[in-house]
């Protein structure tokens, strides 16, 4: 599943601006932004529907679309800056509601010969503990062992759900992926309804309850 990819897939949105470079062809060489309506603009060829196109795919596209133009045309595609992305967290959290996160400048990187996609994260992406960290931290109720990452999978048109147990982790010191969450995704942390004192405290002293949190 797209939960135990090193990389998942980002799709791209209005808001994301790429850079798109023609080998041999300086021409075609451009700076877009994926409009409002989710096209993008490019030299001689219509406008190009790019909304929920993974990188590659919108690769595809374009080079499919400089065929009628180039000769074998060699495409490379760079996402220069990102869109915020949009989460809704909801369940046992200070602050449940839709919330937008800043992606900062990323590097994503698409060629025609390959297909190789490259993420430079240097600045950080967002990940589940810090959309946690947003709505405020989590209530002295919320359950460790489930807090439920989901995101709309575009190729089976269902909704896949990744379980978090941030129990073992915290008390046992247990490894766990601190998934990055794409635009869409949201975040819910169940109840505990037997929740024992030992955990709420447990709770309250870690870095994700609100006392810690500025």
């Amino acid at each position: 599943s797209w939960m135990k990819k090193n990389l998942p897939q980002y799709l791209l949105g209005p808001g994301d601006i790429l850079s798109i470079k023609v080998y041999k062809f300086d021409s075609f060489s451009s700076t877009v932004k994926v409009l409002p309506d989710g096209t993008i603009n490019l030299l001689r060829i219509k406008p190009l529907y790019v909304k929920d196109l993974t990188i590659n795919e919108a690769n595809l596209l374009i080079t499919k679309s400089l065929k009628n133009i180039i000769k074998n045309p060699i495409v490379y595609i760079d996402l220069l800056q990102s869109r915020p992305i949009r989460i809704n967290i909801f369940g046992e959290v200070q602050r449940p509601g839709i919330y937008s996160l800043e992606t900062n400048q990323i590097s994503q990187i698409s060629n025609t010969d390959g297909g190789e996609v490259l993420m430079n994260n240097n600045k950080g992406w967002p990940t589940v503990i810090d959309a946690l960290q947003q709505a405020g931290g989590l209530k002295t109720s919320a359950n460790l062992r489930k807090i439920k990452l989901r995101r709309y999978n575009k190729i089976t048109k269902k909704i896949d759900e990744v379980n978090i147990n941030l129990w073992n982790t915290l008390l046992k010191g247990e490894f766990i992926k601190n998934y990055e969450i794409f635009d869409e995704d949201s975040i819910y942390v169940e109840n505990s309804e037997i929740s024992s004192q030992e955990e709420k405290t447990f709770i309250s002293s870690t870095n994700l309850a609100p006392s810690t949190i500025t």
